[in-house]
């Protein structure tokens, strides 16, 4: 009887635990993500008028265009290795703030630099690491890229491809490569008041801006949802060893 109490206690405590782990990590991975929304536009548009439209809206901080595309590493033998997502960005940008585990940021100047997440970085068929030149197929064209350093991102997008393995690059020399200068469709938001009431409120402001100029988008996805959305990701788990140790 006392062993098998024992048991239960341990469990109980191993489930709050492992709740209390998951919400401390959710936190300071979110800590380093300084926006409230992303904006996903079904066909590119001129960044000019995004900008225009998005710094009228009362409440709206910053405002940065993105650019994403998925990246194939080539093999020696031709063949195609790890898949990934890029994503270009000012590297000057003040709404993301990964933690460097090895290696450097992106700097202003820089051309095909790469910075790569710990997922991509701990993955051993890949086995990439600061320093190498690894050549990327992006679309139909291979270009070469150096690896520059390493960050810890904690609820990277998965995109279908089963893994959360993704890297920054300089978005002026990204679209230079993928052909898509002075358009977007990804943009990212920064509000002045982060809670969930005066995000959705702004959200409100900009699907009224953007109807009134024509601009159609896909979704709008609010960084406090998505943050739920992880955070409810180890509920059935916890709650499992809760059951168990009753």
């Amino acid at each position: 009887t006392i062993g098998i109490l024992a048991m239960g206690g341990a469990t109980f405590m191993g489930a709050i635990n492992v709740g209390a782990s998951w919400t401390n990590t959710i936190e300071l991975s979110f800590q380093a993500r300084h926006y409230d929304m992303e904006i996903r536009l079904p066909q590119p548009y001129p960044t000019t008028q995004i900008d225009g439209i998005l710094n009228t809206v009362p409440g709206v901080v910053s405002v940065e265009n993105w650019a994403q595309n998925l990246a194939v590493r080539e093999n020696p033998d031709g063949t195609d290795g790890v898949r990934f997502y890029l994503t270009g960005l000012p590297p000057a940008t003040n709404i993301v703030d990964f933690p460097i585990i090895e290696g450097r940021w992106l700097q202003p100047g820089d051309t095909n630099a790469l910075v790569i997440n710990h997922e991509l970085f701990l993955d051993h068929e890949a086995n990439i690491k600061v320093g190498d030149t690894i050549p990327l197929k992006i679309g139909n064209q291979i270009t070469e890229w150096v690896v520059v350093g390493v960050i810890r991102e904690v609820g990277a997008p998965r995109r279908g491809l089963g893994v959360a393995a993704s890297a920054y690059v300089p978005i002026d020399y990204f679209t230079r490569v993928i052909g898509g200068e002075g358009i977007t469709t990804n943009v990212r938001v920064q509000t002045v008041e982060h809670d969930d009431a005066s995000v959705k409120a702004v959200t409100q402001k900009i699907e009224q801006q953007f109807d009134a100029a024509g601009i159609r988008r896909t979704t709008i996805q609010l960084t406090t949802e998505r943050k739920v959305v992880l955070e409810n990701h180890l509920v059935v788990i916890v709650m499992f060893l809760i059951f168990m140790a009753v």
